[in-house]
């Protein structure tokens, strides 16, 4: 029943009994003073109690008539619900268009009731039956805003059904009667009565309808359409809207698109059809803005906005959700959607923005028990993930562990914080956090992604295709996993594989930038640059703010030569998201490419670290830039740096190695390389970082197991190939080095440094072979990958001047101290190379020079004393010599071992003086010495053998010296021949001096006037 026709009732029939009850105590006193008053005065109240009698007795019997009337309306008045056809046309009979208002009428109960939690509540305790025409009842079952009757009791006909009843003695037909009072009953009729006329009118059915409810002015409307359902229809939601007290506040026009969006939204629901969720959305568009605050309204639009979002239509879900959003902008729920939606725009700044407001408010929209938890904490999950977009990590974890802290049993924060770890490197956080959220959640796929990309960042390829394959076992269409997928296979050379994992990503999610990065990044390692070019610039497309898309854009410049274009594209990436670490390193790597000496790739690294003080990733970058600009210390402290953010970080072991290999401190790279190894068993780099202390330590074979050892670990490692091919060269392994520097080349693919770097190595074996032009060409094949490095260079001085092309080996040796000047190969080179054209003085300034910028090392030191010895000799400066002894003396001082050039000298020259103790002391350590040389190879072979020859000669043992340096001079280069040093040190001896001298000397000159150099210049 109507709660205000309800109410009016009880107050009616409270004041009938209160005055009922008023006149009876009335009547009782007067009666009770009749027997107190006095006599004269006794009469007059008789008189009024009488009268009182009297009232009661007529209001007895109007109330018994009122009652009885009341009984008969009860008992026989119906609701009427009836048309009249006047349209002339008999297929518009008014019964059948009763029955059609009334089940539309049905039907809207019935959408509206499905839309309520409410109404669904109160349906489970009601029957819903076919609303029937002509008769009413007034009994009602409600909706939660339309209210519709049911069906008739029946009493009316149980009335008409009585017949005739005998009342003294006459026999009445009391069925008749009552229905007669029925019609002539002269009081307004109760219930809802509804009249219409059905008509036509220019071609269109006009349906005129009135409206009367008890006590209430009627109203009347026209429903007008071109065809039967139409107007009923339009009739229907009018009626409905007129009996919907709960949607007073809403328009006519807001209720009329109400009810039909919740119609398709609820056939959406059952169907899943485009075509009935569109006409949901049509029909929310119809609905005036100023009703929006409707609850229902309200809840609806959020509905359908959320449904665009899931379905990737985030245009129109922005429109709905701002809709909501403006119409209540205290409502949690719809900000924190709004938020999902500009997230997944990629407008993270709006997106941060809306889930900060999100958190300080409270969901307007009922939600469920079963959902509370996970919309406790959306905003807050939100506002991490954006966080992470943004790269600011700190605030994601702060923001992850607010949500963990409200809602501890739920793993979507955990896996977010997984993910925020991850991009910190911060590697056993992340797979921790990963774990927690598996164990919280087995049936999750995204934290097994995340254990996938993991792995991936790791080098784990095996294990990361596994957890991403779990993830898709449980979620088949999450697009993320298979994108994830595809960079695993990617990372294996499988290129079709991952391409098809891409492809069948972006099936999931159209045109998502991410996934068409990542597919751009495959082509890219596959080498088929087109392609890679072609998906980037479709994925900038999508996202013109994406800075991984610049930085992907921008390595493919670099591969493709461009460097300019390059720089521009990494410029556009660090300007987007200025703490984009790799894209910094990008922008390093082309200014390096560029080589303008601005100094821009330490500033752009400087810059990556500064703007992500707690991202290991960045210092680690800054190390390595401060290595290759031989900063090493430096480079040890960015490393370091890294290692305290994130102690579990391999690679910052690997580059704090190398640092220490540069700096000479061989055991703190070993312990370096050592750890990393213990951290991640799977880091290749670790064991050839192993190997190159190795090397540095003269243990060759040593070097070539570890390298073996990382080849194992990483079959296309191809740092560790080169470096068992530079161990296997030091051995003198020449066929199995070769054969490793040429499969470099033949895999390399696009990875030109690692190629430019074997063919360097296969012209040092030419060299050693003495097959200068073969080693010319391979020299040149390196600097034409590598034109801007500096060992080709140093290589292609050492070919120069052994084929005694002076000048050409001095304009190589320059150019690399011009690009190193540290580098002391180059300094040595260089020195020496003007000493073999007897240019004394600069070859005395090169070394200074070279001494100045490296330190007192060993090899410059020697270089340095040999200019003076040749100048003295050339003199014949007999006092200089005690100035040269010291200075040789230095040297061994610093290596004792290994400078056996220092240690002859230093025999010749007692020898001359006449310290034949000495001579042979100093001779005796050079052949003592020699097997230790023999292997670390300080000198070039024949140059060690011609050194062992002389130094057998000295000590006495002048056959031995012949046969070594029989030996020694058919290894010699023609450049040997000028080696100012050499014949200088044969002119100051004597046979007087040293027995056995003039028939070893008669050898060296017999050999040298029958060589001829070879002609490098051929191969020009």
């Amino acid at each position: 029943m109507n709660p205000e026709r309800s109410i009016l009732l009880q107050a009616r029939r409270g004041l009938s009994f209160r005055a009922t009850v008023l006149l009876l105590l009335g009547v009782a006193l007067l009666a009770a003073l009749v027997f107190f008053v006095e006599e004269p005065r006794r009469d007059e109240l008789i008189q009024l109690r009488d009268a009182g009698f009297a009232i009661l007795q007529v209001g007895g019997l109007l109330l018994l008539l009122l009652f009885a009337g009341g009984l008969l309306v009860w008992l026989s008045q119906p609701v009427g619900l009836a048309f009249e056809n006047a349209t002339g046309e008999p297929e518009f009979d008014g019964a059948f268009v009763a029955q059609a208002v009334a089940g539309e009428l049905q039907q809207i109960v019935s959408v509206h009731a499905a839309g309520s939690p409410q109404a669904r509540r109160e349906a489970t305790t009601a029957t819903f039956v076919s609303l029937q025409p002509a008769v009413l009842s007034r009994r009602e079952i409600m909706a939660a805003a339309v209210r519709a009757p049911l069906a008739p009791s029946g009493r009316a006909d149980a009335v008409a059904a009585i017949g005739t009843v005998d009342i003294a003695g006459t026999s009445l037909p009391l069925g008749s009667m009552l229905m007669a009072v029925k019609q002539l009953w002269p009081l307004p009729k109760a219930g809802v009565v509804i009249t219409g006329r059905l008509c036509r009118n220019e071609g269109s059915l006009l349906l005129s309808v009135h409206l009367r409810r008890p006590r209430r002015a009627g109203k009347s409307f026209v429903a007008r359409g071109s065809d039967l359902t139409e107007v009923v229809t339009a009739a229907a939601v009018r009626i409905a809207y007129e009996l919907s007290p709960g949607y007073r506040g809403v328009s006519r026009p807001g209720f009329d698109g109400l009810t039909r969006a919740m119609e398709h939204y609820q056939e959406f629901h059952q169907t899943q059809s485009p075509e009935e969720f569109a006409a949901a959305v049509s029909a929310v568009g119809r609905i005036p803005v100023a009703d929006d605050r409707n609850t229902y309204i309200r809840g609806l639009l959020y509905n359908l906005g959320i449904s665009c979002l899931g379905g990737g239509d985030l245009m129109l879900a922005e429109k709905l959700l701002t809709r909501a959003h403006c119409a209540v902008a205290t409502d949690a729920s719809v900000c924190t959607a709004l938020g999902m939606v500009y997230f997944e725009q990629h407008r993270f700044a709006e997106a941060k923005e809306t889930f900060l407001l999100a958190t300080s408010l409270r969901p307007a929209i009922a939600r469920t028990r079963a959902l509370k938890a996970e919309w406790d904490i959306a905003a807050w999950n939100g506002l991490g993930n954006t966080y992470v977009e943004l790269a600011d990590y700190t605030g994601a974890i702060q923001a992850y562990q607010r949500a963990i802290d409200l809602q501890r049993k739920v793993a979507t924060p955990h896996t977010g914080l997984g993910n925020a770890y991850l991009q910190q490197h911060r590697w056993a956080a992340a797979e921790r956090e990963y774990r927690v959220a598996i164990a919280l959640d087995p049936r999750a796929a995204h934290p097994w992604h995340g254990l996938g990309n993991l792995q991936t960042r790791r080098g784990r390829f095996g294990e990361a295709l596994d957890h991403h394959r779990t993830a898709l076992r449980l979620d088949a269409g999450f697009a993320e996993a298979w994108n994830g997928l595809g960079e695993a296979y990617a990372a294996l050379g499988r290129f079709d594989e991952a391409i098809a994992a891409h492809e069948k990503a972006l099936t999931l999610r159209k045109d998502e930038p991410y996934t068409l990065a990542s597919l751009g990044e495959t082509y890219l390692k596959q080498g088929d640059l087109h392609r890679a070019r072609e998906v980037l610039e479709r994925a900038l497309d999508e996202d013109p703010s994406a800075s991984y898309v610049w930085r992907g854009l921008g390595f493919l410049l670099l591969r493709t030569q461009e460097p300019r274009e390059a720089a521009r594209a990494f410029d556009q990436a660090v300007r987007r998201n200025p703490r984009d670490a790799a894209a910094w390193d990008g922008r390093a790597e082309a200014a390096r490419a560029l080589d303008d000496g601005s100094g821009v790739e330490l500033e752009s690294l400087q810059v990556a670290a500064d703007e992500n003080p707690e991202e290991p990733w960045a210092w680690n970058r800054l190390g390595d830039a401060y290595f290759r600009a031989g900063a090493y210390a430096d480079s040890r402290d960015a490393h370091g740096e890294a290692l305290w953010l994130d102690p579990a970080n391999s690679y910052a072991y690997d580059g704090m190695g190398k640092a220490y290999l540069a700096l000479g401190d061989l055991d703190s790279a070993r312990e370096a390389h050592e750890e990393a190894l213990a951290i991640n068993p799977e880091d290749a780099y670790a064991p050839h970082g192993i190997a190159n202390v190795l090397m540095a330590a003269g243990d060759f074979g040593g070097a070539a197991a570890q390298n073996r050892a990382a080849l194992r670990i990483d079959g296309g490692a191809l740092f560790a190939r080169n470096g068992l091919g530079d161990a296997c060269e030091r051995m003198r392994d020449y066929d199995e080095a070769a054969g490793h520097y040429r499969r470099v080349v033949e895999t390399a693919g696009e990875d030109v440094a690692a190629a430019a770097y074997a063919h360097d190595g296969l012209a040092r074996i030419a060299l050693a072979q003495r097959r200068p032009a073969d080693a010319l060409t391979a020299v040149r094949a390196a600097r034409d990958l590598q034109p801007r490095q500096v060992y080709p260079l140093v290589t292609l001085g050492d070919v120069h001047l052994g084929q005694r092309a002076c000048e050409e080996a001095v304009e190589a040796y320059r150019q690399a101290l011009v690009a190193d000047p540290k580098l002391v190969a180059a300094g040595d080179g260089l020195g020496r190379a003007y000493v073999w054209r007897g240019n004394y003085a600069t070859a005395e300034e090169t070394y200074r020079q070279a001494i100045e910028s490296c330190g007192d090392d060993w090899r410059l030191l020697t270089g340095a004393a040999d200019v003076l010895l040749r100048g003295a000799i050339a003199e014949r400066r007999d006092d200089a010599y005690e100035e040269i002894v010291k200075r040789y003396d230095a040297v061994l001082q610093q290596e004792p071992v290994l400078a056996v050039a220092a240690r002859i000298r230093l025999a010749a020259i007692a020898a001359v003086r006449g310290d034949r103790d000495t001579a042979v002391v100093q001779a005796d350590a050079v052949v003592r010495d020699f097997a230790v040389c023999w292997a670390r190879r300080p000198y070039p072979d024949h140059d060690l053998l011609e050194i062992r020859a002389l130094a057998l000669l000295l000590s006495g043992d002048a056959a031995g010296a012949l046969k070594q340096i029989s030996e020694a001079r058919a290894g010699l280069l023609a450049g040997g021949q000028l080696d100012a040093v050499r014949a200088g040190v044969y002119e100051l001896l004597t046979e007087e001096r040293v027995p056995g001298f003039q028939e070893f000397a008669a050898v060296v000159r017999e050999q040298q006037a029958g060589r001829e150099p070879s002609d490098v210049h051929a191969s020009d």
